[in-house]
C-alpha cells in the first residue's frame, strides 16, 4: 500500500492545475488524440504565433574559469524577451562542465531546464529550453567526431544535437577546426569530414538524406571556425579605426560565396569587431610577442528548408568575454 500525504491552501491551489484536468492529458510521445499535449490545441496555446526565439552562442573559453553569472552573455539588454530555446556551443571548455552548466542555469534562473547537453573532449554544447515547452520535444539526439582521430586530447572536431519540437527538427552543430591562418584547405576538409560523419538523425522519424543538414527543417552552425582575414595586423587595425569593412578579404565569407562550403547557409551580415584574439578580459588586440592577426574565428550560420523561416533579431560580440551572441526568431511549419 501506497501512503500519500497532502496539505491544502487556497494560496498554493490558485497556482495550481487541477488534478481532474491532469488525469486528462495524455503524455504520450506521438499520441496524436484530444488530449495529447503535442496536438493543435497545444500549439496554439504555447506558441501562438506559430514563432520560437532561439539564442545560439559560441565562445573558445580557452579552458578558463567564466565569470558566475553571464547576463552579458545570454541576457542582452538590447533584447526585450529572454528567448525560448538557448544553445550554447564552446570549444576549449572550462574543465568542470557541470559548473559550467550550473553558472548557465544560475544566469537563466527557473524560467527554462537543461534540455540537453553533449561532449567530446573540450567541446561542449548545450541547449536550455523554456521550461513549458520541454513536453513537446522530441527525445534528444547528439553525434560527435574527431578530426583528429588519433589525438588522445580531443580538441578539435564537433559536437551535435538535433530534436523535433511540435513538428518542426533542428539540427544545432558546434565544432573547432583547424587553427592558423595558412591552413584553409585544412578547414574546408574538416567541415568536409563532419558532415559526412555526424550519424544523425538516428531514431527520430526523419527521412535520412545523403546530406545530413538536409534531414532537418532548421540547421545552426556554431564555433571557432578559425578562418581568418587575408589582411596584415597593422592594414586590419587600421581598416577598423577608419570605419572599413574587412570582409572582403575575410576566407569564410569567400569560400561561402564560391560555394565551396556551408551551401545553403547563410551567416547574418557582420557589424562588429573581430573577435580573435584579445589581451585576457580586455578589448585590446593580442599585444603579445606572437602579435596573432585580428579575424572573425568565431562564426555562427544558419540553414532552413522551403518550409521554415528563420528571422535574425540581433548578431553581436560581447568585447572582451571573446563571445559571440546570436538571437533569432523561427517561424513556418510547426
Amino acid at each position: 500500500m501506497n501512503s500519500v500525504f497532502l496539505t491544502d491552501s487556497s494560496d498554493f491551489l490558485s497556482q495550481s492545475l487541477q488534478v481532474s484536468e491532469a488525469r486528462k492529458r495524455s503524455y504520450l510521445v506521438g499520441s496524436v488524440g484530444p488530449t495529447s499535449l503535442l496536438g493543435t490545441q497545444e500549439l496554439e496555446r504555447q506558441l501562438p504565433d506559430r514563432q520560437i526565439r532561439i539564442f545560439v552562442g559560441t565562445w573558445n573559453m580557452n579552458g578558463q574559469v567564466p565569470p558566475r553569472h553571464l547576463s552579458e552573455f545570454l541576457l542582452p539588454a538590447n533584447i526585450k524577451y529572454v528567448p525560448d530555446l538557448l544553445v550554447i556551443g564552446t570549444q576549449e571548455t572550462f574543465p568542470e562542465k557541470t559548473e559550467w552548466e550550473v553558472r548557465l542555469q544560475d544566469t537563466l534562473g527557473p524560467s527554462h531546464v537543461l534540455f540537453h547537453s553533449a561532449s567530446l573532449g573540450t567541446l561542449h554544447l548545450s541547449i536550455f529550453i523554456r521550461r513549458d515547452l520541454i513536453w513537446y520535444c522530441s527525445i534528444p539526439e547528439d553525434d560527435s567526431f574527431s578530426t583528429r582521430p588519433g589525438a588522445q586530447f580531443k580538441t578539435k572536431g564537433a559536437v551535435a544535437v538535433g530534436f523535433i519540437l511540435f513538428g518542426t527538427s533542428f539540427l544545432f552543430v558546434n565544432s573547432h577546426l583547424t587553427a592558423h591562418q595558412e591552413n584553409v584547405k585544412d578547414r574546408v576538409k574538416d567541415l568536409k569530414k563532419i558532415s559526412a560523419m555526424l550519424n544523425l538523425p538516428k531514431l527520430l522519424p526523419l527521412k535520412k538524406r545523403h546530406e545530413i543538414f538536409d534531414s532537418y527543417d532548421v540547421c545552426f552552425w556554431c564555433g571557432d571556425l578559425n578562418f581568418r582575414l587575408e589582411q596584415t595586423r597593422a592594414e586590419i587595425i587600421r581598416d577598423i579605426e577608419d570605419g572599413v569593412s574587412l570582409l572582403e578579404t575575410d576566407q569564410l565569407n569567400w569560400l561561402m560565396g564560391k560555394g565551396t562550403i556551408f551551401r545553403g547557409f547563410k551567416e547574418h551580415q557582420i557589424n562588429f569587431r573581430p573577435t580573435y584574439k584579445y589581451d585576457p578580459g580586455t578589448d585590446n588586440f593580442d599585444t603579445s610577442s606572437k602579435q596573432r592577426i585580428p579575424s572573425y574565428t568565431d562564426r555562427i550560420v544558419f540553414k532552413h528548408n522551403s518550409n521554415s523561416t528563420v528571422n535574425t533579431l540581433h548578431y553581436d560580440s560581447v568585447q572582451g568575454k571573446l563571445k559571440i551572441r546570436s538571437d533569432w526568431s523561427r517561424q513556418g511549419q510547426a
